[in-house]
Protein backbone atom coordinates (compact mmCIF):
# COMPACT_ATOMS: atom_id res chain seq x y z
CA UNK A 1 0.00 0.00 0.00
CA UNK A 2 2.93 2.57 0.69
CA UNK A 3 4.12 1.53 -2.40
CA UNK A 4 1.08 2.69 -4.24
CA UNK A 5 1.29 5.51 -2.41
CA UNK A 6 4.63 7.02 -3.20
CA UNK A 7 4.34 5.63 -7.02
CA UNK A 8 1.15 8.29 -7.14
CA UNK A 9 2.67 10.66 -5.51
CA UNK A 10 5.46 10.62 -7.65
CA UNK A 11 2.61 10.72 -10.97
CA UNK A 12 1.10 13.95 -9.31
CA UNK A 13 3.61 16.12 -7.81
CA UNK A 14 4.86 17.52 -11.15
CA UNK A 15 1.14 18.33 -12.17
CA UNK A 16 1.08 19.90 -8.62
CA UNK A 17 4.16 22.11 -9.13
CA UNK A 18 2.89 23.60 -12.76
CA UNK A 19 -0.50 24.29 -11.04
CA UNK A 20 1.17 26.27 -8.56
CA UNK A 21 3.62 28.00 -10.92
CA UNK A 22 1.94 31.53 -12.30
CA UNK A 23 1.58 32.59 -15.82
CA UNK A 24 4.17 35.28 -15.20
CA UNK A 25 7.15 33.19 -13.72
CA UNK A 26 10.40 33.29 -15.73
CA UNK A 27 13.16 36.45 -16.08
CA UNK A 28 11.71 39.72 -18.39
CA UNK A 29 13.83 42.36 -19.81
CA UNK A 30 13.79 45.43 -20.88
CA UNK A 31 14.87 49.14 -20.81
CA UNK A 32 12.99 52.68 -19.66
CA UNK A 33 14.97 55.65 -20.73
CA UNK A 34 18.57 54.47 -19.28
CA UNK A 35 17.37 52.27 -17.00
CA UNK A 36 18.19 48.50 -18.00
CA UNK A 37 15.96 46.39 -16.61
CA UNK A 38 15.73 42.56 -15.12
CA UNK A 39 12.83 41.49 -13.66
CA UNK A 40 13.17 37.30 -12.12
CA UNK A 41 9.59 36.09 -10.99
CA UNK A 42 8.29 33.00 -9.45
CA UNK A 43 5.09 33.23 -8.29
CA UNK A 44 4.36 36.17 -6.29
CA UNK A 45 7.75 37.36 -6.01
CA UNK A 46 9.96 39.31 -8.01
CA UNK A 47 13.88 40.52 -7.81
CA UNK A 48 14.08 43.52 -10.40
CA UNK A 49 17.62 44.41 -11.53
CA UNK A 50 17.49 48.22 -12.49
CA UNK A 51 21.11 49.34 -13.77
CA UNK A 52 21.98 52.79 -14.90
CA UNK A 53 25.62 53.14 -16.04
CA UNK A 54 27.35 50.61 -14.52
CA UNK A 55 25.17 50.98 -10.93
CA UNK A 56 23.23 47.73 -10.67
CA UNK A 57 20.28 48.11 -7.95
CA UNK A 58 18.78 44.95 -6.41
CA UNK A 59 15.33 44.68 -4.63
CA UNK A 60 13.03 42.10 -4.47
CA UNK A 61 9.26 43.51 -5.01
CA UNK A 62 5.57 41.38 -5.12
CA UNK A 63 4.25 40.40 -7.80
CA UNK A 64 0.11 40.14 -7.88
CA UNK A 65 -1.18 37.14 -9.48
CA UNK A 66 -2.72 39.38 -12.37
CA UNK A 67 1.36 40.82 -12.86
CA UNK A 68 0.14 44.35 -11.36
CA UNK A 69 4.13 45.30 -9.41
CA UNK A 70 3.96 48.58 -7.52
CA UNK A 71 6.90 49.09 -5.24
CA UNK A 72 8.25 52.04 -3.46
CA UNK A 73 11.99 51.27 -3.93
CA UNK A 74 15.07 52.56 -2.17
CA UNK A 75 18.17 52.09 -0.47
CA UNK A 76 22.23 54.37 0.28
CA UNK A 77 22.32 54.52 -3.53
CA UNK A 78 18.76 54.33 -4.83
CA UNK A 79 16.44 57.33 -4.15
CA UNK A 80 13.35 56.56 -3.04
CA UNK A 81 11.16 56.03 -6.23
CA UNK A 82 7.97 54.35 -7.10
CA UNK A 83 8.19 51.15 -9.76
CA UNK A 84 4.88 50.31 -10.89
CA UNK A 85 2.50 48.47 -13.74
CA UNK A 86 1.12 45.38 -14.65
CA UNK A 87 3.24 43.02 -16.88
CA UNK A 88 4.24 43.39 -19.41
CA UNK A 89 4.26 47.14 -18.92
CA UNK A 90 6.17 49.15 -16.49
CA UNK A 91 7.21 52.87 -15.27
CA UNK A 92 10.40 53.42 -13.72
CA UNK A 93 10.76 57.22 -13.36
CA UNK A 94 13.31 59.54 -13.73
CA UNK A 95 15.75 59.50 -10.85
CA UNK A 96 19.76 61.15 -10.62
CA UNK A 97 21.37 61.41 -14.01
CA UNK A 98 19.03 58.40 -15.15
CA UNK A 99 16.49 59.27 -17.68
CA UNK A 100 13.32 56.69 -16.74
CA UNK A 101 10.31 55.58 -18.62
CA UNK A 102 7.51 53.49 -19.72
CA UNK A 103 8.23 50.11 -21.09
CA UNK A 104 6.76 47.28 -22.10
CA UNK A 105 9.00 44.10 -20.99
CA UNK A 106 9.47 40.94 -22.80
CA UNK A 107 10.59 37.23 -21.80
Amino acid sequence: MKTLAAILLLVLLPSLASAQAGKFDGVWNGQAGDWKIRLQIAGKRGQIALTCTTIVHRFDIPVAEDGTIDSWLSSETFGRRQVAGKLPHLIIPTGGSCKGGPTNLSR
